[in-house]
């Protein structure tokens, strides 16, 4: 019974589905089963979940830091926002999240965002 979650999970996988796939390769409520390879696929498929969004906050921190130099600001804000949700501890984001709202005149906002950054990283620079 094991083996069918299995390759379900993998069918689901290559349909782009990971979260479908995830919950497939859990272990069924009543069935004892220590299916070694449904739980190290388990594990492959958090691992991409995690490289998938540190690479899509990565761009997105890119691209809002081009658009606030470009003095685009809304269009900044939209990224930060993207940044800070994948994953949601980026304090880099947070702040730079905090410079798009400052200016944007959005002042109780921006310090909102930056007390976020700075209680995620003593370190983070004044704005």
């Amino acid at each position: 019974m094991p083996e069918l979650h299995y390759t379900l999970g993998v069918i689901l996988l290559q349909q782009a589905k990971p979260d479908e796939a995830a919950a497939a390769f859990q272990k069924p409520r009543g069935i004892k089963s220590d299916y070694g390879e449904a739980v190290y696929t388990l594990g492959s498929v958090r691992l991409n979940e995690l490289k998938t969004n540190r690479q899509a906050a990565t761009f997105s921190m890119n691209t809002g830091i081009a658009n606030l130099k470009a003095g685009k600001i809304d269009e900044s804000s939209a990224q930060f926002e993207n940044v800070i949700k994948l994953p949601p501890d980026n304090a880099d984001g947070y702040y730079n999240l905090s410079r798009a709202l400052k200016a944007k005149g959005k002042k109780a906002e921006a310090d909102a965002a930056y007390r976020k950054a700075k209680q995620l990283n003593q370190k983070i620079k004044p704005l």
